[in-house]
Parts: C-alpha cells; structure tokens; sequence
C-alpha cells in the first residue's frame, strides 16, 4: 500500500498539470488514493479524499440532489462505509440510498452492483435495530445474486444476518434453514474458521430452543474443532462453545458433564476478559447452579454469591437475571439453613421478578412458577421466625394474592387472601384497614370470577369498614363502590350499577379530580351498563369521556383499544357503518399490536366483519370472517358456538355471491357444532334458521328435492318451538309454497301462500 500510495500521489501530480485540477481522471485518481487511504486505517484522510472528488463535479458534499452520473456511485459507496467502519450510521445511510438512487434512475432495480450496497444497508438498519426494514434490503440483495447464481462469501453474510432476524421474530424454522445455508456457502468457500464457528453456534443455539439437544451439541463441537484448529486450546471462542454445551448438559440433567464443561469456559473467560465481566457472571452462575444439583452445599453458595456480585456490578440491582441468581442462591440457602440471608434473597427476588412481570404482557408458566416459589420460600422462612400468625406472614400472603390475582389465578388468589385475613383479624379484630383492604380484594376477585353475590357481601364489608375509619371522602371507599357497581353489573341490577358507578365518579372527582385513568376505567363500564340498556346516546358520551382522558393520560393502549372497541359496537347498532368501521379499525390496530391469539382479537375482526358485510364490501368481510374463525378455533378448540354464529354469518355472504357449495359447508359445519353443544336441545330458531338458508341454496341449484325438505323441518321446527302463530312459520311457508308454483302445483301452494299472508298481516 505504501509503495501504491507513492504511485497514485504521482499520477494525481502529472493529471492535475496535463488536465487540470476538475477532470474525470483526476476525479478517477482521487477515488483510488481514497481506498488506498482507508485500507491504510486512516479513515479520516480517506474520508475527506472522497469529499473532495464528490464534489470535483460542482456538487456540494450533502447528498440530498438527485444525481445521474454513474461515476459518483463508487465515490458514494466508498464514504458509505467509512462512515459504516465509525459506527456513524446515518451518514452511511444516506451514502448507500444515494448510491442505490442514481442505479435505479439509470439501469432499474436490475443492476447488480446494487447487491453489496443494499447488504450493506441492511447491515447498518440491523445495527440501528431496524429489525423488518433490514430483512427487506437482506431480501432483495439476495434476490440479486440469486438470479446471477452467485454463492459468494457475502450470500453466506446475507444469510447469516437473515438467520438472526428470524430468531429475534420467532420464526426458528426459518432461521434454521437460512444458518443451514450459510455454514453450506462458508464450508465450500473455505471461509475463516471463526466464521465458520460463528454460523454453527447459532445453529446450536436454535436447535437447543426447539430441543434438539444432540444437534445442539454437534453443532456447538463443530464450533469448538474449528475454533481449536485454527487458533489452539485457549482462543477466546472457544469460552463461548464450553458454556453451550454445558448448558445443554444440564437441561438434559447430566450435571457431571455439564460442570466440566463449565469449568473449562470460566478458565478462559476469566484469562481473556477479566474476573468481573458479564460473561464470568453468566458462567459462574451455571456453575453453582451444577453444585446445588449435586447437593455440594458450600461450592454451589459460594459461586452463586461471586456471579450474583458481577451481575449486580454490570446488570444493576432490577435486573431479571440478578433476580435469577438470587432465587437460586435462596434455594441453597435455605437448604444449608441459613434462613436470614435466604429471606433477604427471597424479597428482592420476588421484587425483581413482579416489576419485571407487570412491565411484560406475557408470562410462562415458568415465569409463575419461579415466582411461586420464592413467595412460598419467604413464607416458610417467616412462619419458622414468627409463627403461622405474625402479621408479617399477612403482608407476605396479600402480596402473594395479589400477583396470583394479577396473573388471572383467581381461586389460588382468594384462598391466599382468606389466609391473610385470618391473621389480621386474629391480630387486629374486624374494624381495621387490613382487614378492609384484604375485603376489597377478595371482592374484587369474586368480581372476575363472575361471583358478584358474594363479591356484593365482600365489597359492603369493606365498605362498611373503610367509611368508620377513613369517612366517605377517601379514594378507597370511592374505588369499593366503584366495585360494587361491577358487581351489580355482572348481576344484571342495571340501575344499582349505574348509582354505585356515579356515586364512584363523583366522589373521585371531589378528591383526585375527574382526569385519571381510574375514572376513565370507570366511565367505560357505565358505558358497557348503558349499551346493555340499549341506551346509545348516553353510551357514546361515556365512552367518548373515557376515551379523552385515556388518549390524554396515555393509558396502556389495550384499554384504549376497549373503548374503541365499545364505541364501534354502538355506531354499528345506530346504523351509522363508516364511524363504527374507523373505531373498529382502530380497536384492531392495537389489538394486533398486543394480543397474538386472543379472544378480543377474534371479538374486533367479527364485528368488523358484520360491518363491511353490512356495507357489502364482501372480500374484507369474508377476510374479517376468517382471522375470527381461526383465532377462535386456536383459543376456544375447533368446536365452540362463537364460531358457529359466524359460520352462518360467512355463509350469508357466500350465499349471496352465488358460492353456493362453500356457503353450504359453511352451514353445515355450523350445524354440526350445534349439534355438539346442544345434544337435548336440538330445537332452536338458530338451527332452523340455518335449516331453512340451506333449503333456499339447494332450491336455486335445483335440488328441489332437499329444498322442500329443508324447509319442511325448519317449518316443524318453528311450530314446535313457538307455536303456529309466528313470523318464522310464514317465511318457511313462503319458502314452500315457491317450490309448488315452480312445480305450477298451485292447488298446493295455493293454502300456503294463503295462510303466510294471514300471518304476516296480522303480526306485522
């Protein structure tokens, strides 16, 4: 490079005197002494090399005009990726867009020097955590050398970058075959055996979390010959390697093996980045966890308390895997009987973890488990100290209850709770605020349940008590009567709900002020109270209200997706389809954003679905039709009555677009789930509703036969369950007699037609 530099600073002097200091050549000369610069390490000269033959054109060096001239792509990508190598990504940025620019204004999306510069956008947005707007620049970079057949090195990086954004996304199939891909490119190409090592401890890593625990443990040994091969027994790498295989030891219980191979990677951790670095931490945390199953009481406390003090060093003291540690660290504890220093772990394992849990949506059952056990712990812990009724065991007990209710285990919660309020009253007598407090909750609990008798006798204790020690002007006897009035919701006793909700809001208003999120919450359920009532207008303003002051509080966006939610219900049974459909779609932003498979989410594409059908805007709604149907097979299991009432609703549509087969199996499997849950009740409207739709099917595809049948039994049907007397008896008749006038068997239809037409006219 040297002896290039000296070369290329010659030809600069002699092009500048021949051509002149603005030249195409001169422009050539300067690109090239730029790269010579750069792979020199002196980026800053290279740098400012390529400014100057950017702008040799009589361009300025900002990048935002459009640019024709081919010759300035190289000048472009060149300060991309010095501005790449210093981490300043913008800039790189917004050389490559430039770049991929003056291509498209010149060839198309077809050139193929547009492959590296669009990995290398996908690169700098995946180091910005751009996660989907990388994958698509991975996509197309690779759809380009895809077609030129071309297996380079870069296909491998493109594959590789691909690999990890489909684990960050879940998708580990697909990250599979893409890391399979890469190790394939990189093995042939004879690729660095660190890349190599790379690629085939991903692999590991996701066959380790679909538990293919022996292809974990190929892939990471393969990491772990290669890494040896090139560099030797102690290489930094190889640290990385000895952890995953011990790893998957010990979640396949071989917690010999699994020691060894943590030793090993502790050994070289500690000699290549130091005593207190994250990596030490993680491994000596594994390690200790390898002691306590071999019942080594001593070793396995001691290393749980030297990774605890590096995680807390470099995580802080909220961190999930500081929480880890010291659960672990508890269970031995308590196990060696030093129960002081296990408590003191306990408590600030259970703080980590339920601050942790109420910041994350979703919690596995691992998650609840671990949690449970350190409540449990501490319990135990305290009742050996105190004794089974120390008021310290209640306040324990009451937090416990409260996450167990948190985490929608209702009948775990309230046995916990009555424990607690055992012991308070043992301790306190009946008029105190723990024992009111533990009422509330209780109540509160029979309130999800769907209990609201009991939560009613609950929740006026509670009342009762909070008003004689705090008075009537407290937040919590507002918030109590705000309960009462969900108990009287669920009861059915509308206009206590109602009182009990305005006495709530009003008492709130008096104390805090009426923009709160409680109040809103509130405000939302006297709105469901007035739905329910048919009453629209005052609906809507609930709703509204509790929409401002959630928007205007910044609510979490769920709730906010309730209100929309609501106020799209209202708007479609006012008829009034363009505003139910944009609070709809609203609702189902969220939604979509918040929930995977929940029955709220299956809930909003129903009605959206009853919207665009009302509107007959077909597609969409048959679309909205089938996200329902599959979220509530997936929730409910594939035979639950929610999807037979949209079956029916499907069919309708598919019956009117003359699809007459589908509509038919669509009614058929709606009768078919009716069937199943109503197996001595098989009278109903409904099934002689869907009856009677299939007869009118089979009757325009000419199968008179089945028609006549089809409304022969919803006739009988509608008799049976209602009398002759009803609407449902004359259009069944109607429906017959069609058949006899097609027949010209008018004799017949005669007596029919004539009896539908008594019926309608006198009940309509």
């Amino acid at each position: 490079f040297d002896e290039a530099l000296e070369a290329v600073q010659s030809a600069l002097l002699i092009r500048k005197q021949r051509l002149g200091n603005i030249h195409e050549k001169v422009e050539e000369t300067l690109v090239l002494f730029g790269n010579i610069y750069n792979k020199l390490g002196k980026s800053d000269d290279a740098l400012n090399i390529f400014r100057a033959a950017y702008q040799m054109r009589g361009r300025e060096a900002g990048l935002g005009r459009k640019v024709k001239e081919i010759g300035d792509t190289d000048t472009l990508f060149q300060m991309g990726k010095i501005y790449h190598e210093s981490e300043e990504l913008e800039q790189a940025m917004a050389c490559y867009e430039a770049c991929i620019r003056i291509w498209r204004q010149s060839q198309g999306d077809k050139r193929t020097e547009m492959a590296p510069v669009l990995f290398l956008m996908g690169k700098a947005l995946y180091e910005m955590g751009s996660l989907e707007l990388s994958l698509s620049r991975f996509i197309s970079s690779l759809s380009i050398q895809e077609k030129e057949n071309d297996e380079s090195l870069m296909v491998a990086d493109i594959l590789f970058y691909m690999g990890n954004i489909h684990c960050e996304f879940g998708d580990l199939d697909q990250a599979l075959d893409e890391y399979e891909r890469c190790l394939n490119i990189r093995t042939k190409k004879e690729a660095p055996s660190d890349l190599v090592a790379e690629v085939q401890n991903c692999l590991g890593f996701v066959y380790f979390d679909v538990k293919q625990y022996e292809k974990a443990s190929f892939s990471h040994k393969k990491a772990l010959e290669a890494l040896k091969t090139a560099h030797g027994d102690d290489h930094e790498g190889l640290a990385l390697c000895w952890h995953s295989l011990g790893v998957i030891c010990l979640e396949q219980h071989e917690t010999e093996e699994a020691l060894v191979f943590f030793q090993k990677a502790l050994r070289i951790s500690r000699a290549h980045l130091g005593s207190n670095h994250i990596d030490v931490g993680n491994t000596l945390h594994c390690l200790g966890m390898c002691f306590a199953e071999l019942n080594d009481k001593k070793n396995a406390i001691a290393t749980l308390k030297e990774a605890l003090s590096i995680r807390l060093l470099n995580l802080g003291y909220n961190d999930e895997d500081v929480g880890d540690t010291r659960r672990y660290l508890a269970r031995v504890q308590l196990q060696a009987g030093d129960n002081d220093a296990a408590l003191e772990n306990l408590r600030e394992t259970i703080r980590i973890k339920t601050e942790w849990v109420n910041e994350n949506e979703n919690l596995s059952d691992t998650d609840y488990n671990e949690i449970m056990e350190c409540f449990d712990g501490s319990l135990r812990v305290v009742t050996w100290k105190y004794g089974s009724d120390d008021i310290s065991r209640a306040e324990l007990l009451l937090k416990k209850g409260t996450y167990q209710g948190q985490q929608k285990m209702y009948e775990d919660a309230v046995g916990t709770f009555v424990e607690a309020l055992r012991i308070f009253k043992r301790n306190y007598g009946d008029k105190h605020l723990d024992v009111s407090h533990t009422l509330f909750n209780i109540g509160m609990l029979m309130n999800e349940q769907r209990e609201p008798e009991r939560a009613i006798k609950c929740l006026s204790k509670a009342l009762h008590t909070t008003k004689g020690i705090l008075g009537d002007e407290h937040i919590d006897v507002a918030d109590t009567i705000a309960q009462l009035g969900v108990a009287f919701n669920l009861k059915g006793e509308y206009d206590e709900a109602i009182e009990h909700y305005e006495t709530a809001l009003q008492s709130r208003k008096q104390i805090v002020g009426e923009d709160n999120l409680e109040s809103a919450s509130i405000m939302h359920d006297l709105g469901d109270v007035y739905c329910k009532l048919g009453q629209w207008g005052k609906a809507e303003q609930c709703y509204r209200e509790s929409l401002k002051i959630r928007n205007m509080k910044f609510a979490a966006s769920i709730d906010i997706s309730s209100t929309l939610f609501g106020l799209g219900y209202i708007y479609k049974n006012k008829g009034d389809d363009m505003k139910a459909m944009r609070a709809l779609e609203g609702c189902l932003r969220i939604r979509k954003m918040k929930l995977e498979s929940d029955i709220e989410l299956a809930d909003t594409y129903q009605h959206l679905g009853t919207v665009h059908d009302s509107i007959e805007n077909a597609r969409k709604a048959l679309f909205c039709y089938d996200k329902a149907l599959s979220i509530y097979a997936e929730c409910l299991g594939e035979k639950n009555e929610t999807s037979a009432l949209v079956l029916c609703r499907k069919a309708g549509i598919l019956q009117s677009l003359e699809n007459d087969e589908a509509a038919l199996a669509c009614f058929s499997e709606a009768l078919q789930i009716r069937s199943f849950f109503h197996e001595e009740e098989e009278l109903s409207v409904e099934t002689a509703d869907i009856i009677c739709s299939q007869g009118s099917i089979y009757n325009r595809m000419g199968n008179i036969k089945k028609a006549q049948s089809c409304f022969e039994t919803a006739l009988n049907m509608y008799k049976t369950i209602d009398g002759s007397e009803n609407l449902n008896v004359a259009k069944a008749l109607h429906f017959i007699a069609i058949i006899f006038v097609n027949r010209q068997d008018n004799d017949r239809a005669y007596p029919c037609l004539e009896e539908a037409l008594r019926l309608r006219r006198t009940l309509l």
